[in-house]
């Protein structure tokens, strides 16, 4: 399996493959898929394993998905990784912030000093993301246009790299279909 596949297997765990780009040989991780929660909400049951897999391919604390409905008004955010809490309850921050700017301005922002970046200080003083200090928001497309963002945040201050941004902007198109995937479902059941 090629490093960064993604497959979900019979028993419904998704696995990945999060190999080291220098060459060795690939580690396969199985990560459980949860169970859907109540409502049968079923946008959070197809997109939140991919976000899960999304912490371990880019090693980050958290991931969200900011969806935006077609005003362009804050729809709703699924989140996963150690800060999947803090990044639901930021969703208005993270909308007003980084993901307005990617859906406006149509390409990636970054920053490896968000406390110190004067673009989002609302967001910056979420408690919940103290320690945080780098935050990657890149565009989802939907069908008709941009669908949301999705946004990767760690606590070390280190910057991100051109791959890591090109990684992430791919692997938003995974979770584009996925979301794709959702919608079409919601509305055949």
């Amino acid at each position: 399996m090629p490093i960064g596949a993604v497959v979900v297997g019979p028993d419904g765990a998704v696995i990945v493959n999060v190999g080291h780009p220098e060459g060795e040989d690939g580690l396969e991780q199985a990560v459980p898929q949860p169970s859907p929660p109540p409502g049968g909400d079923v946008l959070d049951s197809v997109v939140r394993p991919a976000l899960v897999a999304a912490t371990r391919l880019f090693l980050v604390a958290g991931v969200a998905l900011v969806l935006v409905d077609e005003t362009g008004e804050l729809r709703g955010a699924v989140a996963a990784g150690d800060l999947a809490q803090a990044l639901e309850d930021a969703a208005p921050q993270l909308w007003s912030g980084p993901s307005l700017e990617v859906l406006a301005g149509g390409a990636p922002v970054r920053t490896s000093n968000l406390g110190g970046d004067d673009r989002w200080p609302a967001l910056a003083r979420q408690p919940g993301l103290a320690g945080v200090n780098s935050l990657l928001c890149v565009p989802v497309e939907g069908p008709a246009g941009p669908a949301g963002t999705l946004t990767a945040v760690r606590r070390p201050d280190r910057p991100w790299q051109a791959q890591e941004v090109e990684s992430l902007l791919t692997y938003a198109g995974v979770v584009a279909s996925l979301v794709r995937a959702a919608a079409e479902s919601e509305r055949t059941t």
